[in-house]
């Protein structure tokens, strides 16, 4: 649980004078975004695949998803 007050005094304390708060306004923004999308793929998959379909394999569409943004952003 704390990571994100971690990252904000870190964040802070490297980021340049004058734009500290610019910086963590962009990773407040980002973690936010990350929640949101995480939430639209779990809504996607129950709206694609049938409750009994995600318990058996679909829920590992995510798993599949999240391989792929880790590859593009490495």
């Amino acid at each position: 649980g704390g990571e994100l007050p971690g990252a904000w005094v870190f964040v802070h304390e490297h980021a340049p004078q004058g734009q500290k708060n610019t910086y963590i306004g962009f990773l407040t923004a980002s973690v936010v975004s990350g929640i949101l999308l995480g939430s639209l793929v779990y809504m996607g998959i129950y709206m694609v695949f049938d409750k009994p379909v995600v318990e058996d394999w679909a829920w590992r569409v995510a798993f599949g998803l999240g391989g792929i943004f880790g590859i593009i952003s490495v």
